[in-house]
């Protein structure tokens, strides 16, 4: 290949803003999927709004102040007297203080660093799941529908303002890139890449969420496990999933370069291994290989052995490197009531509503929080896994792609990784509706730790951004195609005609969400089917013209979710001041300040800044540098939460947390003495 020669010397010079120009042409996707995000939270990223709803304001802001705090008097940020009777700060996983993205924190108000890394990660979710849609061998469009789906799906996007959850699950399509398979990789030295996956594998545990990172893992197993059992290869070429038998082979830019080749001597056929560590392989390998029967039996288990064996040591090396957050955290888990397992009820609150299944394609079905008329169970975003109409069309047809061709190996894969992953993961989001998750919360370690069993919907979310990119490619309109498509298209429109006959003819306001969200989701399903319907032959355009409908259609439903205000919030300081002492708000008054007046699950209401630093809720008290025994965390010492339940059942015991003064509801404080 020639290179840039800015002296001109020698044939072919080819200067550097036309080789730029062939490398945006090449990596537009990734562009596309690093930008989205920035455009759909452009009041973050350049307007000067922050995050405020919910927790940004009273548990990560907070948090980054008291380790600013700590970090700026050349102390490590190990405690804090301003919350409970005394906390744990670096324990605290959430704090995330050794996260090396929430340094920016240091530079940048705490406030604008959280707000604009929680858009930033959106887009590192986006980048990695359209670099992993490229391993499996799309081309530039199925790259582009990937990491869209994924980098503004619903899970990630309904969750911006829980910030751990989002940085941490940024990391996961990048875990599945430098997991051990047989190839193709980003990185070819095998010593590199198992490097890389212990560092991005670090970096997660850092992000401050241990309940994805748990779900992160069983996803890379189940992962590495899928590639083992299909025991070849795929590359994608010219639309074609082609199986490559007996080659190990490196996929890039969608030619197929041998690196090992299947060995046959006397008419017996060797079994290959997964390379995951060049010049090593299993000892199961080695004791069978001279052993006809028993290789041929015991093969499978060898090809699983050794792609597992390379994640747990890449994790294992990544707890090493993190032990200095994870260490602390542990202790701190010993002392709390989750210290052996988490109540059941605690745990299967907030399973996935089965009805809300059906917002998976019509969102807004039960009404919405910006609409301040949802009414469904618990909380909407906790259910919110909306992928897009488009996305899902393509992930269907990937699927029955895949069933017509599943002697190949790319569609066993599909038929036996990404369809059960996605099956497997509603299954287990169902929570306490299905008996699967009761009986992993009694009996498989791990599941009896965490609360909101919806969040696995990150496993269904992962495998339709693939399957979506796997469709995206090899979509094509047979005749076939186009009668299913023409009546997809008219029963959209049956259902947009119901949908507003039905708003006329009832007042219920169940009815009127039902209604509203049928006709939205209906004017969405007649433009995706019209688009998908009208591929050219040659679909340069087409292929933006799909993109930008997939990043209108989740933007618009994400910019929804995630109010913002003035960063002058973190700012104001509240009517009331205590000089010496401590705050504290019983927790019935807590509960009914937090969540009737300010952060109702119900709807986003207008914002009353100055009543909202008023009301002194933990841990925004935090801000004005006041104390309060309250401690709004996750997780606390089992001995402060028996204290307070003592405490507001005996006052007398207020004197010696040296409490000052009561808050009241309505910003109201009455001072003891």
């Amino acid at each position: 290949m020639q290179t840039s020669d800015w002296t001109g010397q020698g044939g072919g010079v080819k200067w550097p803003a036309r080789q730029l120009f062939r490398q945006g042409e090449r990596l537009w996707p990734e562009l596309v999927c690093a930008l989205a995000p920035l455009a759909v939270y452009w009041r973050i990223v350049f307007g000067g709004q922050v995050l405020y709803w919910g927790l940004p304001a009273l548990q990560f802001v907070p948090w980054r102040v008291l380790v600013n705090d700590a970090l700026r008097h050349g102390q490590w940020p190990l405690w804090t007297s301003l919350l409970g009777m005394g906390a744990p700060l670096l324990a605290n996983h959430q704090s995330a203080v050794f996260y090396p993205p929430n340094w920016l924190a240091l530079v940048l108000p705490p406030e604008t660093a959280v707000s604009v890394l929680a858009v930033l990660h959106l887009s590192l979710a986006g980048v990695g799941a359209a670099r992993l849609a490229r391993m499996l061998g799309v081309g530039p469009l199925g790259a582009a529908v990937s990491g869209l789906t994924f980098g503004l799906s619903g899970y990630l996007t309904a969750r911006l303002w829980f910030i751990s959850i989002d940085n941490t699950m940024a990391w996961l399509p990048w875990v599945l890139l430098f997991a051990p398979r047989p190839a193709p990789s980003p990185v070819a030295n095998p010593r590199v890449r198992f490097l890389a996956l212990s560092l991005v594998i670090a970096l997660q545990l850092l992000a401050g969420h241990a309940q994805s990172s748990f779900y992160t893992l069983l996803i890379a197993a189940a992962w590495v496990c899928g590639w083992a059992a299909v025991s070849s290869q795929w590359s994608v070429v010219s639309g074609q999933w082609p199986v490559v038998r007996g080659q190990w082979s490196v996929v890039s830019d969608q030619r197929v370069v041998s690196s090992g080749q299947r060995s046959e001597a006397d008419g017996q056929r060797s079994s290959l291994m997964p390379a995951v560590c060049k010049g090593n392989s299993s000892l199961l390998s080695r004791l069978t290989s001279h052993v006809s029967p028993l290789s041929s039996l015991l093969s499978p288990l060898s090809s699983l052995f050794s792609p597992l064996s390379s994640l747990l040591l890449s994790s294992a090396l990544a707890l090493a490197l993190t032990a200095a957050q994870l260490l602390p955290t542990l202790e701190l888990l010993r002392e709390s009531p989750r210290a052996n397992t988490a109540d059941y009820t605690f745990a299967t609150t907030y399973s996935l509503w089965p009805w809300r299944l059906l917002t998976f394609a019509a969102p807004n079905f039960f009404g919405h929080p910006a609409d301040h008329n949802y009414w469904g169970y618990g909380s909407y975003w906790e259910d919110d896994a909306y992928l897009g109409l488009v996305p899902l069309l393509f992930a269907a047809y990937a699927l029955w792609h895949s069933i017509r061709n599943r002697k190949q190996t790319a569609a066993r894969f599909v038929l036996a990784v990404l369809a059960p992953l996605a099956l497997l993961s509603i299954a287990l989001a169902l929570g306490k509706n299905t008996p699967l998750f009761p009986f992993l919360y009694r009996y498989v370690p791990g599941f009896n730790l965490f609360q909101a069993p919806a969040r696995m919907t990150i496993g269904y979310t992962l495998a339709l951004s693939l399957l979506a990119g796997l469709g995206a490619h090899h979509w094509q309109p047979s005749a076939r195609a186009r009668y299913w498509a023409r009546l997809g298209i008219a029963g959209s429109l049956a259902a947009l005609i119901f949908g507003e006959v039905a708003a006329q003819l009832f007042a219920d306001p169940h009815v009127a969400t039902f209604a509203s969200g049928l006709t939205g989701a209906a004017l969405v399903a007649v433009g995706a089917w019209l688009l998908i319907l009208n591929r050219p032959a040659t679909p340069n355009r087409w292929q933006w013209a799909v993109a930008a409908f997939i990043a209108l259609d989740l933007g618009w439903a994400a910019a929804r979710l995630s109010p913002t205000a003035d960063s002058a919030l973190y700012h104001l300081p509240p009517s009331f001041t205590l000089a010496e002492g401590r705050f504290y708000q019983f927790a019935a008054d807590e509960y009914r300040v937090k969540f009737g007046d300010f952060f109702r699950f119900q709807s986003f209401d207008p914002l009353d800044a100055q009543a909202l630093r008023d009301s002194l809720l933990p841990n925004l008290s935090v801000l004005s540098g006041a104390a309060s025994v309250n401690n709004f965390d996750p997780l606390l010492p089992a001995r402060y939460v028996t204290y307070l339940k003592a405490m507001e059942a005996s006052p007398r015991l207020m004197d010696l947390a040296d409490v000052r003064a009561i808050v009241k509801p309505m910003g109201t404080v009455e001072t003891r003495y």
